[in-house]
């Protein structure tokens, strides 16, 4: 397997939890996967490790792992962009989706500081709740301070309830 694609797999019981436990508990009628954790830990379905999705739920997604192929992602998410075309759409204002909770887990290590200084602003203001890893909600907490939110605390991610 590419080295490159071996750093983003990811393999975190404690995200799989929260994965599942934060669209279980606010119960999103659509969400953004941006990274498509599902596929990034191995899932192949709406589920992991006896955790599923136990609501009707439009899951997009935002591949980073393009090269790695596997058909059934189009089987779990509603609808695939790759991170570039989803980067060019959202720059350009042609991606204006609205969505109840967007997931991006590990965002810091695969967007650079300025791709995040474009994408941030969108994520807050197209969305009710966006659930980061704790690495990526400390690196980008200065954009979420100056957003009217509120944060409530994981062991190892944060939701952010955009108000």
């Amino acid at each position: 397997m590419n080295k490159e694609i071996k750093d983003l797999i990811i393999n975190n019981q404690e995200l799989d939890k929260i994965y599942f436990s934060v669209i279980n508990d606010i119960t999103p009628k659509t969400a953004l996967d941006i990274g498509m954790y599902l596929k990034r830990n191995g899932s192949v379905s709406r589920a992991s490790g006896g955790l599923f999705i136990n609501k009707p739920l439009t899951l997009d997604g935002v591949d980073i792992m393009p090269d790695l192929d596997t058909s059934v992602y189009s089987v779990i998410y509603d609808h695939i962009l790759s991170l570039d075309e989803f980067i060019t759409k959202v720059l350009s204002g042609h991606f204006k989706k609205r969505y109840d909770l967007i997931i991006a887990f590990d965002i810091c290590h695969f967007i650079d500081k300025k791709q995040a200084e474009n994408i941030i602003p969108y994520l807050i203001n197209n969305s009710r709740c966006i659930l980061l890893d704790k690495t990526s909600s400390e690196k980008l907490v200065d954009y979420f301070d100056s957003a009217d939110s509120e944060k409530i605390t994981y062991d190892e991610a944060d939701l952010y309830h955009i108000l």
